[in-house]
């Protein structure tokens, strides 16, 4: 049987990216991840990436939304007290802000504001406007309309939410879709599922799935509740498998590091879940040797996203 291609896409906080720069340091990143566990595909593998950011630009299709006003709403609120449950800090004044409210939340959790921010802002932004949702949701129908084999879909942070969603439209272009990997997934937010929910109600395991792994590490602000399993069933025991990864340790120099995609998708955890995946499904165990290890100096220069 043929590969299946892989489909990836980002999170939070890319407006100012340029989406073809970012695909190729992704695209390095999964396969460098292949190739560390001795994957004898990792360079010929159809990688795609399906790119959004640019739809948060300001002179984007939406211009100035709704939650680009100063005070938190309360999805905003919802999520940073899931994040970092220690009560009101110096945010909680008669007139509070978004910024604020991110600025107390990486304190507590010694990650970066501006990453936070983003994180909460394109968050509530993407699950409460159908019309920011709906035009996100079609870049990733427009990549997948073009593969014409079996999919594995790869979703970072927000873009795990993004991909979930797409799934449950069950458009034409998603009906190849067979695995699904999310990482750095804050789907297990408690507000966060709830308005998951909302759109697709009883929050199902997706029919068209053979496998879903949720790749999570504890070095990661946004899986502060990592686990799946228990929130997306389905019938005849299928669940999501968590597996837990090892990231880097955020530093003073670099505090968002716990959640950087490219970490994940070179870690050998996230590849060993992908090629268990491809060899039970696409071409069986005999065709992948066992994992060799990489020297960590290769590992490639961390990433901005969120």
């Amino acid at each position: 049987m043929s590969l299946p291609t892989l489909l990836i896409t980002h999170g939070c906080g890319q407006a100012w990216v340029i989406g073809p720069d970012l695909a190729q340091e992704w695209d390095r990143a999964v396969r460098f991840g292949l190739k560390r566990v001795g994957a004898p595909y990792a360079a010929e593998i159809d990688v795609r990436f399906a790119f959004y950011g640019d739809l948060w630009r300001p002179d984007g299709p939406f211009g100035e939304r709704a939650s680009s006003k100063q005070e938190p709403t309360a999805l905003q609120a919802a999520v940073a007290s899931a994040m970092f449950p220690a009560g009101p800090g110096p945010y909680d004044a008669n007139q509070p802000t978004t910024a604020q409210l991110a600025a107390h939340v990486a304190k507590g959790l010694g990650v970066d504001r501006i990453v936070v921010e983003w994180f909460l802002k394109d968050l509530d932004e993407y699950l409460t406007d159908k019309a920011i949702r709906d035009k996100t949701n079609e870049r990733l129908f427009q990549e997948a309309a073009g593969i014409r084999t079996d999919i594995v879909l790869l979703g970072h942070s927000m873009g795990s939410i993004v991909a979930y969603l797409c799934l449950m439209e069950a458009r034409p272009a998603f009906a190849n879709v067979r695995g699904f990997v999310t990482f750095g997934s804050p789907l297990g937010l408690p507000d966060i599922y709830d308005h998951v929910g909302k759109i697709a109600p009883g929050t199902p395991y997706p029919q068209q799935l053979k496998r879903w792994v949720n790749v999570f590490n504890r070095d990661d602000f946004a899986t502060v509740i990592p686990r799946l399993a228990g929130l997306f069933k389905a019938p005849g025991g299928r669940a999501v498998e968590d597996v837990e990864s090892v990231g880097r340790r955020p530093a003073a120099g670099n505090p968002g590091v716990g959640h950087d995609p490219c970490i994940y998708l070179s870690s050998m955890k996230l590849a060993r879940e992908l090629c268990k995946m491809i060899e039970s499904y696409w071409l069986g165990p005999a065709a992948v040797p066992p994992a060799a290890a990489v020297p960590p100096a290769a590992v490639p220069a961390t990433a901005r996203s969120s």
